[in-house]
């Protein structure tokens, strides 16, 4: 009950701020309309970039996530994270230090 209560709480700050859930993506945008194509090349940037942040290779990040091999490599080189990997991710990126938001800038970057 208190879950769903601090839920319902933070999407009313949310809406508050104008931020609004992408329900078809599970992703969360500031009142930009984006694509779904462009929001599974964000997606496999940060996967991408959550991986080299930890300096592990793909077989190492997929023990870590509890998926293949395979399905890393496919998340990473666009094919649509499923609701069960992407609250591992967000559960992982929780336990990231603040550095890996600077490390993200400088790969986007680097990727462009």
């Amino acid at each position: 009950m208190l879950a769903i209560t601090a839920m319902i709480a933070t999407t009313f700050k949310w809406r508050q701020k104008g931020i609004s859930r992408k329900a078809d993506t599970g992703r969360y945008f500031l009142g930009a309309k984006r694509d779904k194509k462009e929001v599974i090349r964000l997606d496999a940037m940060k996967i991408k970039s959550i991986r080299y942040f930890l300096d592990e290779t793909q077989l190492q990040f997929s023990k870590r996530l509890g998926v293949s091999k395979q399905t890393v490599s496919a998340i990473e080189n666009g094919r649509e994270v499923t609701d069960n990997i992407r609250s591992k991710l967000v559960r992982l990126e929780m336990e990231l230090p603040a550095e890996f938001y600077l490390f993200l800038d400088e790969f986007k970057k680097s990727i462009r």
